[in-house]
């Protein structure tokens, strides 16, 4: 009796159009793919790719995706300096310290060819914090979250100006 043929995982099924959002390889075996949306591995072959998407359990993951629209930025040619300085701010700082913070990068590394160039102020960082930064965190939480069970973290804060403020996100409406 001929030996058994094992099909490995190919890296072009990740650009056919049925398999490029959800499609990727598993690490330590090359004979099975795994499914982003399920969360689980399937045996890398085409005609088991092609079952999969037809499983109950990858339709109802695939369903909270396709409500989310992708919005397309324009590719901005932005220094990476800009973007961890942005971070910074918005994981530890008030978005108005980043107007102080950047003058003093500059007079501090007055020698550095980074802060030479580097124009960050409140605009800028809000915008990069909006346009760049949210939506990369938002999907790697959304790859995390799946279909899993979670809690929401509500913060509260009040502004200056007294007014209450009550942020939320939701993520997944799976409970």
């Amino acid at each position: 009796m001929p030996p058994k043929y094992s099909q490995h995982y190919r890296e072009e099924w990740e650009q056919m159009r049925e398999f490029k959002d959800w499609l990727s390889p598993v690490q330590d075996d090359a004979t099975k793919a795994y499914c982003k949306y399920c969360k689980c591995n399937i045996i890398a072959k085409l005609y088991c790719l092609k079952q999969h998407i037809s499983t109950t359990k990858h339709v109802k993951s695939v369903e909270p995706m396709k409500s989310q629209t992708k919005i397309k930025f324009a590719k901005i040619q932005t220094r990476l300096d800009t973007q961890n300085l942005a971070h910074f701010i918005c994981e530890h700082a008030a978005i108005l310290t980043v107007d102080h913070l950047s003058d003093m990068c500059k007079k501090t590394f007055s020698d550095s060819r980074s802060t030479e160039n580097m124009k960050l102020h409140r605009t800028k960082c809000t915008n990069i914090i909006n346009n760049v930064l949210a939506p990369h965190f938002v999907s790697e939480l959304i790859k995390d979250v799946g279909d899993a069970k979670f809690s929401i973290l509500i913060d509260e804060s009040t502004d200056i100006s007294v007014t209450k403020i009550l942020m939320s996100r939701h993520v997944n409406s799976i409970l």
